[in-house]
């Protein structure tokens, strides 16, 4: 978690906007906008 403080704003987690769009080109077919979601409200917790 300390190491996302360091990212820029528009390249945490919260900055998904849950296009999934990211999901269409996953080879793991990873619900990487739900993952998003759940790691911002893990990072609030």
């Amino acid at each position: 978690p300390m190491v996302v403080s360091t990212l820029p704003e528009d390249k945490r987690p919260s900055a998904c906007i849950g296009c999934r769009s990211c999901e269409a080109v996953c080879p793991q077919q990873i619900k990487i906008s739900e993952a998003m979601a759940d790691f911002t409200e893990r990072l609030k917790g």
